[in-house]
């Protein structure tokens, strides 16, 4: 009874402990959140440097952290309530470390903006109430205090969060600074497209009439790779040996059915006609960051992640994947999907290792260059509307 007694008081001495590292790294984490948004508001590079910096801290505490949960799992062997709290404990550290990256990307943004000299951003009253610091320390003091009906009220600031986001991404006024902040640092972008219809056409010319010249002029390319519906679409496959049926392999069916030979073909009779296909090579060739919206470019078009995998190896690019998660079907939202970690890096695998794949990349050239496939899922990557006629 007294070795029970014993062992109890040091597992709550042991959970003290760790509520008191948690309000410690929370603590970090707040108030790099205040610096890197006074840093980006005046410019201040050495503030950004102090955050980053900083940063280290706070991996150190969540590496503590885990480690001394994973100690009192092993020696206690906790059960019930004290055990709910340990695994609540890993994924609370989790989150507020990703509250620390996110402190770390504005740090970044910072030092980046402080190269020009002066601020973009005189007023942040949407970004400072997006960081979610006093909603950070709400939500740390409802654990601690063990108090559901103040989590409740934390959780409900969610929307009010969400709300300010739509505010950001979608203001005209506020968009149009941020492009053109962009547009100036001697930024060009080029939109390749593999879809047949005017959908991202339309959206684009709506709403390059919202902004200034600067962020139109940075548009260089708006390529449809293989053609448009009322523009003599170009369909198939991306190598004979994708026409199954043996028979249909002849010079003239694969000429005409074999993507990347009839867009030879065409080039060859005409040296004049320009291909959007050919240029958009050149474009993925010169490029130093690719961004791919969706990961569902499969077999049928297996060159072109063939061009992207080569100007990652050989061409100093970095390729960035923003894809969706969380489908309807399966029983998961998607802000439900992206809470679980596991399944987000389950889903981040299995879409490197498709594109990977895809691209003809050997084992060791994955592992040189993994750091710089970069893949990000987003619960609403789709989720805008097309301006309404008049």
């Amino acid at each position: 009874m007294v070795k029970e007694m014993i062992s109890r008081k040091l597992l709550l001495e042991q959970l003290s402990e760790l509520r008191h590292d948690i309000l410690a790294m929370a603590t970090r984490v707040e108030e790099n959140l205040g610096k890197s948004l006074a840093a980006l508001k005046t410019s201040d590079a050495e503030l950004a440097k102090q955050v980053s910096l900083d940063d280290a801290a706070v991996d150190a505490l969540q590496k503590k952290i885990e480690d001394d949960a994973a100690i009192i799992i092993a020696t206690q062997q906790p059960v019930a309530r004290d055990l709910r709290e340990l695994v609540a404990i890993f994924r609370i550290i989790s989150n507020i470390e990703r509250a620390g990256d996110h402190a770390v990307h504005l740090a970044k943004a910072a030092k980046k903006l402080a190269k020009r000299g002066i601020s973009p951003f005189k007023s942040l009253e949407h970004l400072e109430r997006m960081a979610g610091r006093e909603m950070l320390r709400a939500a740390v003091e409802a654990f601690l205090a063990q108090d559901a009906n103040a989590a409740r009220k934390v959780a409900e600031q969610d929307n009010k969060i969400d709300e300010e986001h739509k505010i950001t991404t979608e203001d005209p006024e506020i968009v149009s600074q941020a492009l053109n902040i962009t547009a100036n640092t001697n930024v060009s972008y080029a939109f390749l497209q593999f879809n047949y219809t005017h959908i991202f056409d339309n959206f684009l010319n709506h709403h390059k009439q919202l902004f200034s010249g600067a962020y139109q002029k940075s548009i260089n390319s708006n390529l449809h790779l293989h053609g448009e519906l009322d523009n003599r679409p170009i369909m198939g496959v991306d190598s004979k040996e994708q026409i199954l049926n043996e028979k249909l392999r002849t010079q003239k069916l694969t000429t005409v059915f074999v993507k990347p030979l009839f867009l030879n073909a065409i080039q060859a009779r005409d040296k004049r006609v320009i291909i959007p296909a050919i240029k958009a090579r050149d474009v993925i060739q010169t490029s130093k960051v690719i961004c791919v919206f969706g990961a569902s470019v499969g077999y049928t078009d297996k060159t072109w992640w063939k061009d992207i995998g080569t100007s990652v190896l050989r061409k100093h690019a970095v390729l960035v994947v923003f894809d969706y998660c969380g489908d309807a079907d399966d029983g998961v939202s998607p802000l439900s999907f992206l809470s679980r970690n596991d399944d987000v890096n389950a889903r981040k695998k299995e879409i490197f290792d498709r594109i990977t794949e895809l691209a003809e990349w050997t084992h060791l050239d994955k592992e040189l260059c993994k750091n710089k496939v970069i893949i990000e899922l987003d619960s609403g990557m789709f989720n805008f509307k097309l301006p309404r006629k008049a």
